[in-house]
């Protein structure tokens, strides 16, 4: 029992490692913190975290704890960015799509998503028996879709 206790500890401190290592604020490079800093100077509750090359900052803006993540290189380059919106802040034509084929589902939780210069939107939508993850360019096109 103990060696299994042992074996699961361990497996757990490995996917920390793979998966990526908590960091506290002195650990992350300055530069990447000014950066940081000067983009978002309201976020709260902010906290670092090292994936592979990239610097990844999970913190809330605002009165409704709006929940954002941004990842920087080295450089301190911000190259993605995602945060929780409100469905009213979709772009017409995502709203059209939705509507349009999606017509018996309601939207559960919508995201904001950048990566360099491109912007897409996350939609969980929901039925009484089936839920998808469904990403929208700006215009609307569906450009995946995922089963829940």
């Amino acid at each position: 029992m103990k060696k299994y206790v042992f074996i699961s500890i361990m497996m757990l401190f490995m996917m920390n490692v793979i998966l990526g290592q908590d960091l506290r604020s002195s650990q992350v490079p300055e530069k990447i913190r000014h950066e940081f800093k000067q983009a978002f100077p309201k976020a709260k509750d902010v906290s670092w975290e090292k994936k592979g090359d990239l610097y990844v900052v999970e913190f809330e803006i605002g009165f409704w704890n709006n929940d954002r993540k941004a990842w920087y290189d080295r450089q301190a380059k911000r190259v993605g960015y995602k945060e929780d919106i409100p469905k009213k802040e979709l772009p017409e034509p995502v709203k059209n799509a939705i509507n349009k084929n999606y017509k018996y589902y309601w939207t559960k939780d919508v995201e904001k998503h950048i990566s360099r210069d491109r912007v897409t939107y996350e939609v969980e939508l929901k039925s009484f028996t089936k839920e998808w993850k469904v990403i929208f360019d700006g215009g609307g096109e569906e450009l995946s879709k995922v089963s829940d």
